[in-house]
């Protein structure tokens, strides 16, 4: 078990993959070690309030993504979206973050999901979205 939940964790490093989970109508939510990292949140411990998650998505985004749990939660939709997550560094990252609610072996539900950073991905969408309209040495539209 143990060397699972290690190789478990490499992966999840490797391909900057954090999970969470959230019990229906709770306000905190489990968050892995790398998710941990991925926001930089500086503390050891896995359960936060939901409200210091969603301090480090970008304010234009939060909405988005609110409604986007709230809807899994309440009506069972699971969800996929990118967004924005600024980790308090002065950086901002790209991320996916897909949820849905599962049923716990006592009938109550959970909402569980991962978050991937696509940063290093969508920065590649834009150079290749920017070589296809403009020429590459002049800048000049093709």
């Amino acid at each position: 078990l143990e060397s699972s939940q290690t190789s478990l964790e490499r992966a999840q490093s490797i391909g900057r993959l954090g999970g969470w989970s959230r019990a229906a109508g709770d306000s905190e939510v489990v968050i892995s070690s790398q998710l941990r990292s991925l926001l930089a949140l500086d503390t050891e411990k896995d359960t936060f309030p939901m409200a210091s998650i969603y301090d480090r998505v970008h304010p234009d985004e939060r909405r988005a993504l609110g409604l986007a749990i709230e809807r899994c939660e309440t009506q069972g939709l699971p969800f996929a979206l990118d967004h924005r997550v600024l980790p308090g560094n002065g950086s901002e990252h790209v991320v996916h973050t897909e949820g849905e609610r599962v049923r716990a072996e006592d009938g109550s539900f959970r909402i569980e999901g991962i978050v991937q950073d696509v940063t290093a991905g969508k920065q590649v969408e834009g150079q290749v979205r920017t070589l296809a309209y403009r020429d590459g040495l002049t800048g000049l539209g093709n």
